[in-house]
C-alpha cells in the first residue's frame, strides 16, 4: 500500500510543520510571512516523501554483490508455452476497504466544495455594480452580511459602516486570499482524514483577518476607532466558508489583540529559519525511519561499493567432454569479470570465476572439464592471502603446542623481509612429564632459534609423551605455497617429528583443548580459508523440467534479450529491508508486449510489498523493445541471498510458507483482456551476497 505509506509520512510532516508554527510563530505580527509559512508547509509536506539522502543509510549492512543469472524454460516444444488461463476470482480485502472508503471521503468533499462555489456562481448574476472597472460588488437585499470571493465583494443593503467594510474586504480580494483558501480545500479534500488540515485552515483564515485589518486600520488612522466598529459590527451573517467573511464573532477577540498588540521586532523574523532545521529533520527521518519505493530523488546517494552489472548472458552449450557450459561476462567497479557455469550429467554445477582462477586452476579445469577461458580474456585478479593447510596435533603435546602457539613470535625482522626458517629440537621427556635439555638440532637461523629457545624454556607445563628423547619442529613463513618447494621444507614430512608445528605471518591458532587424539587447527589462522581454483558458488534452482545434455544440444535460438536483462540486472537493487531480515523468495510479474513494449505490468504472485515493488518499478520503467510477439507474458524473478559459506539464507516473510508460494504458484496467473494465453519469459535469478 504505498499510497497509503505516502500519505501518513505526508500528513506527519504536516503536523510536524503546524506545531512549529503554534510553536514559535503564532504570536508574531508578521503575518504575510506566516502566511507564506503554512502555504509553504502545504506543499513541502508533499513533496519530502519522495526525496532522501541515501549516504545516510545504515551502514550495518555490508556492500554485497549482485549478479543475475537467467534461466531459461524448456518446454516440449522447445519454445515458452501457453498457460491455461482461468479468470482470478478477485476477493475484497482489508486494503480494499481502506482504499474505497478513502475515496468516499474525497468524493463527498468534492461534491460539498463544488455546491459552495456553484451558489456563489450563481449569486453573482446579479453582479451591476464595477469598482475601478476591477472588482464587482453584489448587494444584497434585506440582508446584513458581508464577504469576498476572488473579485466578487457581496455585501447586505441592511449593513452598516459599509465603506470601511468595503475596504477591509478589497484587502482580501487585492491579496487573493481567496486563492489559499481554495488551495486549502483541495489539500482537505485529499488529507480528510487529518485533524490537523482543519487546524490550519482556521489558522490561515485567521492570518488573512489579521491583514485585512491591519491595513484597514492604517487607512482609518485609527486604531482604537476601528476597534470599536469590529465590536459593534460582531453579529451580523457570515458567509460561505470559502469566503472571507467580515462579520466572525469566533474571532473577533483575538482579531481586537492582535490589531492593539506591540509589533514584533526585527530580531523575531529570525524565528522563521527554524524551518530549516525543521525541514532537515524530517528529510533525514524521511531517509532513515521509512522503507519505501516511492522515492523520486536521492539528493546524496549511497555509494555502492560493489555494483555488478550482467553485460552478456550466453547461451548453454555442450562442450567436447560432454559438459554444459554456460558463461556469463558482467563488469564490477569498473573491471571485467567472467564466470563460468560447468555441468555435468548428474546436474552437479561448479561455478569457476576467472578472477579468482590461477595458472594452476585453469589447467585443472581444461584437464577436468574440457575447458578454458576465451583467449584474450582481460580480467583483474582478485588479489588473495592463501594461508597453509591445517595442522595436525597429537593430544600427547596440546598443552605444548598451546605454550608454542602464545609465546613464539614471528621475529619482526624476518617477517618484514618475508624470510622463512625450520627449527628442530630435541626435548627430554621426564618421568614426571616436565621436558628439560631443549637443543638445536635443524638450525633454522639465529632470530628463529632463539625465539623457540625461549618458548620452549619457559614451558612449566607436562606433556603425556613417554620419558625419554623426543624431538620437535617449528617452521616459519609467510607465504606456504612458495616454502613447501623449497629445499628445507622437506623436513617438515620427517616422520620422526613428534610435533610439527608452523607459525604463520602473525596469525595465532586458537587455543586447544585436550581430547581425542589427533586434534586438528583447521582454519584456525587469521587469513581465510584456501579457495579451490574453481569458486563453488550456490547456483539457482533449475527450471522443471530438468535440463539434460540432450535437449540442451536440441535446444533452438530464442530471441537475444541480452539488453533486457542486463537491465534488470542494473535496475533491480535487492530491498534494504529485505536483506536485513533475510526475506527472499519468487516474484512472478506478468505484462503485456505490444508493439515490442511492455504495457501494464503486475505482480500475480509476490513475496512482501517492497520486494514486489521494487520489481515492478523496474519493469514499469523499461522503455527498449523485446522481440515477441503481441500477447500476455509471465516472468519470474527470484531473489536470494548468500553468506560467507556460499550457504542460502533467505526465507519467506512470517505470514507466508513454502507451501504458500507453492500453492500460489500452482494458480492460472491472471492475464489481460484480448490474450487467451499467457506465454513464459525465462526466469531471471537475483543474486546478493551477505556478510554473517
Amino acid at each position: 500500500m504505498n499510497w497509503l505509506h505516502y500519505l501518513i509520512e505526508a500528513n506527519i510532516y504536516l503536523a510536524v510543520f503546524y506545531a512549529g508554527y503554534c510553536l514559535f510563530l503564532n504570536k508574531e505580527t508578521y503575518y504575510t510571512l506566516n502566511r507564506i509559512y503554512l502555504l509553504l508547509s502545504c506543499i513541502i509536506s508533499f513533496i519530502l516523501p519522495v526525496f532522501q539522502i541515501g549516504s545516510l543509510k545504515s551502514t550495518e549492512e555490508p556492500a554485497t554483490q549482485t549478479y543475475t543469472t537467467v534461466i531459461q524454460n524448456v518446454h516440449a516444444n522447445n519454445a515458452p508455452g501457453p498457460v491455461n488461463y482461468q479468470p482470478e476470482l478477485s476477493h475484497f480485502n482489508f486494503q480494499d476497504a481502506i482504499w474505497y472508503g478513502y475515496l468516499i471521503g474525497i468524493a463527498i468533499l468534492t461534491l460539498i466544495l463544488i455546491i459552495k462555489i456553484y451558489r456563489l456562481i450563481k449569486m453573482t448574476t446579479g453582479a451591476k455594480t464595477i469598482i475601478g472597472n476591477k472588482y464587482k460588488l453584489i448587494d444584497i437585499d434585506s440582508s446584513n452580511t458581508a464577504f469576498s470571493f476572488f473579485n466578487y465583494l457581496f455585501i447586505g443593503k441592511n449593513t452598516a459602516g459599509n465603506d470601511t467594510i468595503i475596504r477591509h474586504e478589497l484587502v482580501h480580494i487585492r491579496q487573493k486570499h481567496s486563492v489559499d483558501i481554495l488551495f486549502l480545500e483541495l489539500i482537505r479534500i485529499i488529507n480528510w482524514f487529518n485533524p490537523i488540515i482543519y487546524l490550519m485552515q482556521i489558522s490561515l483564515k485567521t492570518l488573512h483577518e489579521y491583514i485585512a485589518d491591519e491595513q484597514t486600520a492604517t487607512l482609518e488612522n485609527d486604531t482604537l476607532a476601528y476597534s470599536a466598529f469590529l465590536v459593534n459590527n460582531a453579529y451580523g451573517l457570515n458567509g460561505s466558508s470559502i469566503t472571507h467573511s467580515f462579520f466572525n464573532y469566533n474571532l473577533l477577540k483575538k482579531r481586537i489583540i492582535m490589531l492593539n498588540q506591540k509589533r514584533s521586532g526585527n530580531l523575531a523574523r529570525l524565528k522563521y529559519l527554524v524551518a530549516l532545521p525543521i525541514c532537515a529533520g524530517m528529510l533525514c527521518a524521511s531517509t532513515l525511519a521509512f522503507s519505501k519505493n516511492y522515492v523520486l530523488v536521492d539528493l546524496a546517494p549511497k555509494r555502492v561499493l560493489t555494483d555488478t552489472i550482467v553485460q552478456h548472458v550466453s547461451k548453454p552449450y555442450v562442450n567436447a567432454k560432454g559438459y554444459i557450459i554456460d558463461e556469463k561476462s558482467f563488469t564490477a567497479n569498473g573491471h571485467l569479470g567472467f564466470i563460468a557455469t560447468i555441468t555435468d550429467k548428474k546436474g552437479k554445477k561448479l561455478i569457476a570465476d576467472a578472477s579468482k582462477c590461477n595458472v594452476s586452476g585453469e589447467s585443472m579445469l581444461y584437464d577436468v572439464y574440457g575447458y578454458k577461458f576465451p583467449a584474450g580474456l582481460k580480467v583483474k585478479k582478485i588479489p588473495m592471502d592463501i594461508p597453509p593447510p591445517p595442522i595436525v596435533v597429537k593430544d600427547d603435546y596440546v598443552g605444548l603446542f598451546n605454550h608454542l602457539n602464545n609465546t613464539v613470535n614471528y621475529p619482526a625482522e624476518a617477517l618484514k623481509n618475508n624470510k622463512y626458517g625450520v627449527v628442530g629440537l630435541s626435548i627430554k621427556v621426564k618421568n614426571d612429564h616436565k621436558i628439560s635439555d631443549a637443543r638445536i638440532i635443524n638450525n633454522g637461523g639465529d632470530e628463529f632459534n632463539k625465539a623457540v629457545l625461549k618458548s620452549i624454556q619457559s614451558f612449566n607445563g607436562t606433556v603425556n609423551a613417554s620419558a625419554g628423547q623426543h624431538k620437535i619442529l617449528v617452521y616459519f613463513c609467510t607465504d606456504y605455497y612458495k616454502f613447501i618447494k623449497t629445499q628445507e621444507a622437506a623436513i617438515i614430512n620427517d616422520p620422526s617429528y613428534d610435533l610439527s608445528m608452523l607459525i604463520y605471518r602473525a596469525g595465532k591458532y586458537p587455543p586447544m583443548a585436550k581430547g581425542a587424539k589427533d586434534l586438528k587447527a583447521a582454519n584456525a589462522i587469521a587469513p581465510p580459508a584456501v579457495p579451490n581454483p574453481i569458486a563453488q558458488l550456490p547456483s539457482p534452482p533449475p527450471p522443471a523440467p530438468a535440463l539434460n545434455i540432450q535437449t540442451a544440444v536440441q535446444k533452438p535460438t530464442l530471441p537475444d534479450f541480452t539488453a533486457f536483462y542486463k537491465y534488470i540486472a542494473k535496475s533491480v537493487r535487492y530491498p534494504a529491508i529485505d536483506r536485513k531480515n533475510l526475506i527472499g523468495g519468487r516474484v512472478i510479474a506478468t505484462l503485456d508486449i505490444i508493439d515490442g513494449k511492455i504495457i501494464d505490468p503486475k505482480i500475480v504472485r509476490g513475496v512482501e510489498p517492497v520486494m514486489d515493488g521494487e520489481l515492478l518499478r523496474v519493469l514499469k520503467a523499461y522503455d527498449g523493445s523485446l522481440d515477441l510477439a503481441a500477447g500476455h507474458y509471465s516472468m519470474p524473478v527470484s531473489f536470494q541471498l548468500i553468506d560467507s559459506k556460499n550457504n542460502q539464507v533467505v526465507h519467506l516473510p512470517e505470514n507466508q510458507t513454502n507451501d504458500n508460494q507453492k500453492s500460489t504458484a500452482d494458480k492460472p496467473i491472471k492475464q489481460s483482456t484480448g490474450f487467451s494465453t499467457s506465454l513464459s519469459l525465462d526466469e531471471v535469478v537475483i543474486v546478493s551476497y551477505i556478510k554473517d
